[in-house]
């Protein structure tokens, strides 16, 4: 009896040894997977040392652009003396260009754009105006170079001075 109780505790005790070192094993090899699996997280690979400006503008409009934060301002364009000379398209022209509040300049994906009235515009969009009688007047954004927006509606072609 005292044989079998003896062999018995032998064999626990055997069991225990060998599961300790199943479990050392288990542990080595998790705490290795948790390294691999952190070892990106932990050893970021640093940005690159110039990374692109989206807000970047040409090295044309750069020469001629004011400093970066600086408001651009519309210059007023007086109403013609002689209003019965100009077309009625050039009046409409005439009446909505002092009335833009041009205050800033952009370039996006490669193109020009102007911040009037609170909204964006590049070359080709329309900007909306009302008149007093509440009619809708669509101004086309047909050029926007240095120092200058070029707006047309229908036929007529206007150009307005931008201040920097």
């Amino acid at each position: 009896m005292k044989t079998i109780l003896r062999s018995c505790l032998l064999l626990l005790a055997l069991s225990g040894l060998a599961a300790g070192s199943s479990a050392a094993e288990r542990f080595d090899r998790t705490k290795a997977r948790i390294d691999s699996l952190l070892s990106a997280r932990v050893q970021l690979t640093p940005l690159p040392a110039r990374i692109a400006d989206p807000f970047a503008v040409s090295a044309a409009a750069a020469a001629a652009e004011p400093a970066r934060g600086a408001p651009v301002a519309a210059t007023p364009v007086a109403a013609p003396e002689t209003p019965g000379a100009l077309s009625p398209d050039e009046q409409v022209l005439a009446l909505f260009s002092p009335a833009l509040k041009i205050s800033g300049h952009l370039q996006a994906n490669g193109l020009d754009h102007l911040i009037i009235n609170q909204s964006t515009y590049k070359e080709g969009d329309l900007i909306e105006m009302r008149g007093k009688d509440n009619s809708t007047y669509y101004l086309k954004v047909i050029r926007i170079g240095n120092n200058e927006l070029t707006l047309g509606y229908n036929d007529a072609v206007h150009v307005v001075p931008i201040k920097p």
